[in-house]
């Protein structure tokens, strides 16, 4: 079995400023890893990188054995992760169109609402509910496009006790099932409930890492 994705040497900088320094990280597949650490740490960056959203200055990106060459890294990865924001983008219409922007199957669509305790809204405007409900369209959504990644920056944030954990429970049987779970937190008891590995990030760089 091969590790979803290594780093090696991996730098990123915003506007000439090193933000992201990363000597080695292995994400193992069908695990849960946990980023923690505080804002500013480099942890949405590092999630971008992963997903292929952001490209890296310098270094080296592994992928299932397989050195990724830059022009093919960002479509690869991409292909093969979600990314689901802190602030998740929700498309114009109802709850019901959101999904279907990313699932074609209607069986799925109906499952995954009931599975979210999104049904009673399918038919609302999802630009109209609670920043709960619009994070758990989004991990519907994500969830529904079987990706071999899934990649959440603070899934919990902002949100109502009974929403976290409804996510939360099914994050847990995504991982049960074998999904790679990617997942950047402020909440470290939430980490310790769900992840196999968490790494703490500081200033751009892995200070710690715990299985």
């Amino acid at each position: 079995m091969y590790n979803s994705v290594i780093f090696r040497n991996i730098t990123f900088s915003y506007t000439g400023e090193c933000v992201l320094d990363i000597d080695t990280l292995t994400i193992e597949e069908h695990r849960v890893t946990a980023i923690t650490g505080p804002n500013g740490s480099g942890k949405t960056t590092l999630l971008k990188i992963l997903s292929g959203l952001l490209l890296p200055d310098h270094g080296e990106i592994i992928f299932k054995g397989t050195i990724l060459l830059n022009g093919k890294r960002r479509k690869i990865l991409m292909e093969n992760s979600t990314f689901v924001h802190q602030t998740p983008y929700i498309f114009s219409g109802s709850v019901k169109r959101n999904l279907t922007m990313g699932i074609k199957s209607e069986h799925t669509c109906k499952e995954l609402l009931e599975i979210f305790d999104l049904e009673k809204y399918r038919n609302s405007r999802a630009s109209g509910l609670s920043g709960g409900e619009k994070q758990k369209i989004a991990l519907a959504r994500a969830a529904g496009m079987e990706r071999d990644i899934l990649i959440l920056d603070e899934p919990l944030a902002h949100i109502d006790s009974e929403s976290k954990l409804i996510i939360e429970n099914v994050l847990k049987e995504m991982a049960a099932k074998g999904k790679t779970l990617i997942i950047a937190t402020h909440d470290h008891t939430f980490a310790s409930r769900i992840a196999d590995k968490i790494i703490h990030m500081d200033n751009g760089k892995i200070v710690r890492s715990v299985q």
